[in-house]
């Protein structure tokens, strides 16, 4: 008898805070989803198209990644 109104109990929350449960567990999804999206189209984009901050001097071709790369064994 106990877990049955402790499972009423529990769908009689979840009822009453649908939205912020929804958004508590969704959101997280949805800015990682963003961040691997920028992050792939920065990590296969052409390097001519790549932001001239990001690129590295020294390094042919000319990639953001090779600086970040070969510093550690530098």
């Amino acid at each position: 008898m106990r877990i049955g109104k402790t499972v009423a109990r529990v769908f009689g929350y979840c009822r009453a805070n649908a939205w912020p449960l929804f958004v508590a567990a969704w959101f997280p999804c949805f800015l990682t989803t963003l961040c691997l999206a920028v992050l792939a189209l920065v990590l296969f984009a052409d390097p001519g198209k790549a932001p001239t901050w990001l690129l590295s001097r020294g390094f042919d071709p000319r990639t953001w990644l090779s600086a970040i790369v070969a510093a550690p064994f530098s």
